[in-house]
């Protein structure tokens, strides 16, 4: 049986990437198991990327055992409900199983799970926790008992088995007309290739955007006031995602938008499935996100951008 084919869109953080997915989630032949909401597993802190990495480069039995415990936290994060006071992304409920293929995932990725001291098992404890453990040695003479440390597969090994839980998690239903699986930022728009590796068969589309618009959105929603380091990180991801990828293809905000018809049909082509459709998206509509920067930041600051970050100005 052929697998199924993943659409993944990242962006850069406030890039305009929802545009092109409002886009291809109108697409009748598209499955979107999430429902739009971000599919954040690779990259968070502690989720697959850095699982990884505890596998290959990073490999250590310490650091090994620490990822384990700290990406299974991450997964329950994930799972359950958002709330007022707790964060969530309800994926039990979105991707019912989650946690069940989450704890496979784990099983068939141990090799071995040896019970022995770490060391760092004493530097992540509360200072409470400590003093109990003291108490309970020194007067007590009694021992806690010794954790089981995990030791996982090879790097190789390791991403197999995450693109097979993939593939389980998301299938299409035998049923379904559905012919590609769409996944809203389902990895980092900063590492666009090595953060998706972990769907077998997937084409990436990147959305950068003007400069000028990025800073204007970062600096009203994420309190991003200082320009200058604002310009020294936008080349810096520009020089990272300048790589030449058969599955990625990367398009600009203003050019999806303004060239519409022509890039839509282009995107299309790229992820091999049909232009033939009619979508909700409005390209117009898109339009006034266009030059917001001329609202939002000082001309102090756009010609602050336009002095160093010119060739990506629209």
């Amino acid at each position: 049986m052929e697998v199924n084919k993943f659409v993944i869109v990242l962006g850069t953080t406030y890039s305009g990437s929802g545009a092109v997915y409002d886009y291809l989630s109108g697409h009748q032949d598209c499955h979107d198991p999430l429902r739009g909401s971000e599919y954040l597993l690779p990259q968070l802190p502690y989720g697959l990327m850095s699982l990884r990495a505890a596998t290959g480069q990073a490999f250590h039995h310490a650091t090994a055992d620490h990822a384990f415990r700290k990406f299974l936290m991450i997964a329950e994060i994930l799972a359950r409900p958002n709330g007022r006071f707790l964060f969530g992304k309800n994926f039990e409920i979105l991707l019912p199983g989650f946690m069940g293929e989450i704890r496979r995932f784990i099983d068939e990725i141990t090799i071995s799970r040896f019970p022995f001291r770490i060391a760092w098992w004493n530097i992540d404890k509360g200072l409470i926790e400590k003093l109990i453990d003291l108490c309970l040695e020194r007067f007590l003479r009694i021992e806690r008992s010794v954790q089981s440390s995990y030791l996982p597969v090879e790097e190789s090994v390791f991403t197999e088995h995450a693109q097979k839980m993939h593939e389980r998690l998301f299938s299409i239903p035998s049923t379904s007309e559905h012919q590609f699986i769409l996944l809203n930022q389902a990895g980092s728009g900063l590492n666009p290739i090595s953060s998706t590796v972990f769907f077998r068969r997937r084409k990436v589309i990147l959305v950068t955007r003007d400069p000028r618009d990025q800073f204007a959105e970062m600096k009203r929603y994420k309190k991003a006031y200082n320009v200058g380091e604002f310009v020294k990180w936008y080349q810096a991801i520009a020089d990272r995602i300048s790589v030449n990828h058969p599955d990625l293809y990367v398009v600009s905000f203003e050019d999806f938008v303004l060239n519409h018809a022509v890039r839509a049909t282009a995107i299309c082509d790229f992820a091999g499935i049909s232009d033939g459709f009619s979508s909700a998206y409005s390209a117009e509509l898109s339009k006034k996100n266009i030059s917001k920067f001329r609202s939002v930041i000082s001309v102090k600051e756009s010609v602050e951008i336009e002095k160093h970050l010119a060739k990506y100005c629209i």
